[in-house]
């Protein structure tokens, strides 16, 4: 099937290569690799439906990245789009995005974040299931905040959330800014979740 989502602009700025991520003190823009979902969609099967989340990242104006989310669903009749929106909540890029599902079909959303005044970092958002469709309802939540400047245009293409099996708990693997780390790069692997 074809399903359609709403327009959007998937050039965040003309740099080489999108590297379009600002850091702070004039250190060199990172690559937000806008124009790929990030990272592979979470099919997951839920007691009343089947769903399938993905993400990447757009434009979300004056040439700053957001991420546009999305979350199919199949009940039995095929596939359609359940929802979608674009998330952007402050002036900072947000990119390198991952989505999933956990145990009860809450949905979280964990990315890379930078502006010319915050270090290149870590957060999170998400939504339970009984929340308005098309709306992350948990304010951005910080996993963790870099603090130094990256060097190079590279970032973070290997973030990536997945849901624990046995658990409600969702896993995030990522890099930040880190002080004294070669190239100001570190990994950081953390856990949290969206409902008690």
């Amino acid at each position: 099937a074809n399903i359609t989502l709403t327009d959007f602009n998937e050039t965040v700025c003309s740099a080489s290569r999108g590297a379009c991520a600002t850091q702070p003190s004039g250190g060199s823009s990172v690559e937000v690799l806008s124009f790929r979902i990030m990272n592979q969609p979470i099919y997951r099967v839920l007691p009343s439906y089947n769903g399938l989340v993905f993400c990447f990242t757009v434009n979300a104006g004056s040439n700053t990245a957001g991420i546009r989310w999305v979350e199919l669903k199949n009940t039995g009749s095929g596939w359609t789009k359940n929802q979608e929106s674009t998330w952007h909540p402050n002036t900072n890029h947000h990119f390198m995005p991952s989505m999933a599902y956990d145990a009860n079909g809450n949905i979280a959303l964990a990315y890379s974040t930078s502006s010319t005044s915050t270090y290149l970092g870590v957060r999170y958002t998400a939504r339970k299931t009984c929340d308005p469709l098309g709306q992350m309802t948990l304010a951005e939540s910080v996993l963790k905040d870099g603090n130094a400047i990256s060097s190079g245009s590279r970032w973070g293409d290997y973030n990536h959330l997945l849901a624990d099996p046995n658990v409600n708990n969702l896993w995030m693997v990522s890099m930040y800014g880190k002080s004294g780390a070669s190239g100001g790069k570190g990994s950081y692997i953390t856990q949290f979740r969206v409902s008690p």
